[in-house]
């Protein structure tokens, strides 16, 4: 900011905090694999990587974030390879990743019955107090934010982005399709892209504070996805598919002015399905549909050398990326599943499929778990 040349330092600062993912990935691999080539092939699959290689070059928080969530896990390996460790510098980290994308603020929750079961050679006692530990040292260091929510915009919460998803994406993606209309639509009649339409819609929330308004998107979100409960968890697997398997082709091509900057695939697939979805792209935009195709055979054979690496891991690191995968494949579904939001877990991909590789072309003998 203060030297005026925000994009360049931005950008500048995304691709050193990708450099150091990379270096970070590599140290981890060494760590599980020492004297082998599982870094060198980790740390080039992750480099030819295309939603982390392109959103490094782009103003959003995802390099930090992913940054941050691979020092966290990182650290966790550590500790499940010698449980004497402590977790509170975990704990610490992922608080850091949290106040940069608040999608791993109930992840805390999420690993409490993964760190009551393991690691095993750890007694129940010190498995019970590490986690309470753990779970406290999170919960003092997310307070501060919470505390100033409350004071300044009377909301008692760490981020609203969980409001604001629930109401305009969450519920209006339901209300699309019992009114008949795109989903782009029905956010845009709720008052997604203006605060003005918002409150036309709902006058009497124009001397509400911030909190309660958003008190009253999550409420009115509940009740609205509770009572059409069976669609939403057909709109939310979608989002969770989308989240596995979208590319950043459309992103790339929109850079160069060839795919629409709205209303594209996503939102077509959301009103329309996922096949008829990719009918349009094929039939509009035939260069963006080859090269979704090219990036989806690169996505998908990362998927199957990851597969089958997870076998040379100890088997309670195995868990762990099993469980940290299925919590961000369950969390980053619904109407706003993205590819982008894949980030954190592709460098957990490349190291597995980077221990293929290894297994593949190296001399020195890799073991199986």
């Amino acid at each position: 900011m203060w030297s005026g040349h925000v994009v360049f330092f931005g950008i500048l600062e995304n691709i050193v905090l990708a450099v150091l993912t990379a270096w970070m990935l590599a140290r981890i691999a060494e760590y599980l694999f020492p004297r082998t080539s599982v870094a060198t092939w980790a740390v080039l699959l992750y480099c030819f990587e295309p939603i982390s290689f392109h959103y490094s070059t782009l103003l959003l928080s995802e390099s930090l974030f992913a940054a941050l969530f691979l020092v966290f896990v990182w650290l966790i390996i550590r500790f499940l390879q010698e449980p004497s460790r402590t977790l509170v510098l975990p704990a610490l980290a992922l608080s850091a990743a949290t106040y940069t994308r608040p999608v791993t603020l109930y992840f805390i929750i999420w690993l409490v019955p993964f760190f009551l079961l393991l690691p095993r050679r750890l007694a129940l006692r010190k498995r019970l107090v590490k986690t309470a530990a753990f779970v406290a040292v999170f919960a003092i260091s997310v307070a501060p934010w919470i505390v100033r929510n409350a004071a300044v915009a009377d909301y008692h919460g760490f981020a609203s982005v969980g409001e604001i998803g629930l109401y305009f994406y969450s519920a209006a993606s339901i209300q699309a399709k019992l009114d008949g209309k795109s989903f782009a639509q029905e956010m845009g009649d709720w008052g997604f892209f203006s605060d003005e339409r918002y409150f036309q819609a709902h006058p009497e929330q124009k001397s509400w504070s911030q909190g309660k308004v958003y008190n009253y998107m999550r409420s009115e979100g509940l009740r609205i996805v509770a009572q059409h409960w069976p669609s939403y968890l057909a709109i939310h697997a979608r989002g969770s598919a989308v989240f596995l398997f979208d590319t950043a082709a459309t992103r790339i091509l929109r850079e160069v002015k060839l795919y629409p900057q709205e209303g594209g695939l996503l939102s077509r697939v959301i009103d329309q399905g996922a096949f008829r979805g990719l009918l349009w792209l094929v039939r509009e935009y035939p260069v963006t549909a080859v090269l979704f195709v090219l990036l989806a055979i690169q996505l998908l054979l990362y998927y199957l050398l990851a597969l089958i690496g997870l076998r040379a891991f100890p088997l309670v690191v195995t868990c762990f990326f099993v469980w940290t995968v299925a919590y961000f494949v369950l969390v980053c579904g619904g109407p706003i599943g993205h590819g982008r939001y894949r980030m954190p877990i592709m460098p957990l991909v490349c190291l597995s499929a980077g221990a293929t590789l290894a297994r593949r072309t190296s001399r020195s003998k890799i073991p199986e778990s």
